[in-house]
Order: C-alpha cells, then sequence, then structure tokens
C-alpha cells in the first residue's frame, strides 16, 4: 500500500450536493502542455496546406471548364472513320496471322 501522502485526495459526495459535470479545472502545467501541442499541430496544419497547395498546382487546372466538349458532325465523322481504319487494320493483321 502506497503511503498517504501520496494517494490522490478526490472530493468525497455529499448526498445533499450534486456532483457537477462540468469537467475539473487543470493546474497551469497542464495547460502549456496543451499550447505547445496547440503549436505543434498548427506547424503541422501549416506544412501540411502547402504540400496540398503544391499538389493541387501540379495535377489541376488542366481541364479548364467542367463541362462536356461539343463536337461539330464532320469532326464526329472524323473521329469515327479514324476508329474504324485502326480496327480494319488490327483486325485485318489479326486474320493474317
Amino acid at each position: 500500500m502506497r503511503p498517504k501522502e501520496k494517494l490522490e485526495q478526490t472530493p468525497r459526495h455529499d448526498g445533499n450536493r450534486k456532483q457537477s459535470n462540468l469537467p475539473r479545472q487543470e493546474s497551469e502545467h497542464e495547460m502549456a502542455d496543451l499550447s505547445a501541442i496547440v503549436a505543434q499541430l498548427k506547424a503541422e496544419r501549416a506544412k501540411l496546406d502547402k504540400a496540398i497547395e503544391a499538389l493541387s498546382g501540379v495535377a489541376g487546372k488542366s481541364g479548364g471548364g467542367g463541362g462536356t466538349r461539343k463536337l461539330s458532325a464532320a469532326a464526329r465523322a472524323r473521329i469515327a472513320a479514324a476508329q474504324r481504319a485502326r480496327w480494319a487494320k488490327f483486325k485485318a493483321k489479326k486474320k493474317g496471322s
């Protein structure tokens, strides 16, 4: 068993008073630790924000408006004809093998 001076003193519940649900007050040392943790987290967030900004610049902004492209009927016909030619070449090569 530990010596009495090292035992934690817990508030005794008095049957007449209702216990508070409020958090206990923290010592100045604990608050200083929390402040240091918050400062460290803010520094990490700043690093992450810079990394996100750098990556966004590399990966994004290549598309433009984000809508559907409008092709003329002539452009669609040229694309379709080129694709048919590619398939014909592929099928001819496959049939010859």
